[in-house]
């Protein structure tokens, strides 16, 4: 049990958190469920390879790269020479006047 717990904790220690080229932290969760598209990107759910079921998960703001447009429930997952970083917020206001805040995220290349 213990030699159990101890390969859990060292394999936490080295988690696959993905440093780009530029030195920044690639984003936790690499695809997304498309909420809702937007000019200029969209509102998507983070989506990980083990959930099938992405609409009760977390809610970000994908930036397009280079003006691509995005339509509901697409699904966008980055490849392996790209990665979603986090670049600021995204507010917005809901149909029932909250407002909201989450996280803006940008594709770029490793």
């Amino acid at each position: 049990m213990k030699k159990i717990l101890l390969l859990l904790f060292v394999s936490s220690l080295f988690s696959c958190t993905t440093i780009t080229k530029d030195g920044k932290e690639c984003f936790n969760t690499q695809s997304f469920e498309v909420l809702q598209g937007l000019e200029g990107g969209a509102l998507a759910y983070e989506c990980p390879w083990y959930d099938n079921d992405c609409d009760f998960n977390p809610l970000v703001h994908l930036t397009s790269p280079k003006d691509i447009d995005y339509y509901d429930e697409q699904k966008i997952t980055s490849t392996s020479t790209t990665c979603w970083i986090q670049d600021g917020v995204y507010r917005y206001t809901t149909k029932n006047e909250r407002k909201k805040t989450v996280p803006n995220l940008i594709l770029i290349e490793k």
